[in-house]
Parts: structure tokens; sequence; C-alpha cells
């Protein structure tokens, strides 16, 4: 089993929500419906500001817990989270929503088996913690899916 620092993973979860923001912003780009366009504009932007926040918690030199190790299972694969972005493209509100609800699932997956794995109750508490907040955003989704 490989080696790999908290740091790393938690980078890894930034550029998860980089590629999520660029995948939106590419809707938003393309897309010929305006509600679309606004709600890709919207997960854009939430999506930014997750990678920020991520970002800024691995850059304090504060935290030691970014130098801690995680022992990883072969089956985690940091690259592969979020599945091919290219492989279809939603084009009204409706596959937007679902699609986001699917890739945050993707993420809840990953910060699952990263807490599964870590070997003390604080790593284990920043990977729930990652993980309690995209199963926030899946309800939210979902709840907007409803308000329709």
């Amino acid at each position: 089993m490989a080696l790999t620092q908290v740091k790393e993973l938690l980078e890894c979860t930034a550029r998860c929500h980089g590629k999520l923001a660029d995948f939106y912003l590419r809707i938003q780009e393309n897309s010929d419906s305006e509600a679309v366009r606004e709600l890709a504009k919207d997960l854009a932007w939430h999506e930014n500001e997750l990678t920020h926040e991520i970002d800024e918690f691995t850059r304090n030199e504060d935290y030691a817990i970014n130098r801690a190790w995680v022992q990883l299972k072969p089956e985690l694969d940091p690259d592969g989270v979020l599945g091919d972005l290219h492989a279809e493209t939603p084009d009204t509100r409706e596959a937007l929503l679902a699609k986001g609800i699917e890739l945050d699932g993707n993420l809840v997956n990953f910060l699952h088996r990263l807490a599964e794995s870590a070997p003390s109750e604080g790593i284990r508490n920043v990977f729930r913690a990652l993980e309690r907040k995209e199963i926030e955003d899946q309800k939210k989704l979902a709840n907007m899916g409803r308000a329709d």
C-alpha cells in the first residue's frame, strides 16, 4: 500500500472541485438554455469557493495534520474520482442537477474511503467533515430539483 500525505489528498480534493468548476463553466458557455447557464454559473462559483477553502487549509503550515501520512488502499485512485467529465453534457436544468448529484456522490465515496483508511481520529474528522459538506451539497441540489 502506498503512503500519501494528507495534504496531497486534500490538494487532490481541491483539484476535483476545480475540475468540476471548469465542467460547469464549459456547460455555461455552451448551453442554449438560460436556466442551464444560470445554474451552471452558480455551481461553478460554488466549486471555486470550495477549491479556495481547501487550498487555504493546505497552505497553512500551522496545521500539522497536513503533514500526516495515510496508507491508501489500492482501490483509491485520487485522480479518477470524478470519472469522465467529457462523456456527456447535460442540456436541461434537470439533467444538470442530476449530474451534479452524481458527481458529488463520487466525491462522497472518495472522502468516505479516505476517512475509513485514516490512521487517527483527527485525520478521519477532516475527511468526514468534507464528506458531510458534499452530502449537504447533494441535498441542496436534490431540493433544487424538487422546487421546480
